[in-house]
């Protein structure tokens, strides 16, 4: 597996994966206005990264999510 940086944006949200050797080691979901910050996590294969459709999916789903609760 290639560690190029992979990134996608979108609604504000930020996939930066982080990797430990040649594996994911997490499937980070950052604000775009505060990366320090995590603000979802994703649960998903340590092997492959997201694919963009995948994180688009997810970011829908879970800001639909949180705006049920609040």
């Amino acid at each position: 597996m290639s560690k190029d940086l992979i990134q996608w944006c979108h609604k504000g949200y930020v996939y930066s994966p982080s990797f430990v050797g040649d594996q994911v080691f997490s499937h980070d979901v950052h604000k775009l206005t505060d990366e320090g910050e995590f603000a979802f996590f994703y649960d998903g294969k340590k092997d492959k990264l997201m694919t963009q459709d995948q994180f688009i999916e997810f970011v829908n789903y879970m800001i639909e999510c949180t705006a049920s609760v609040h």
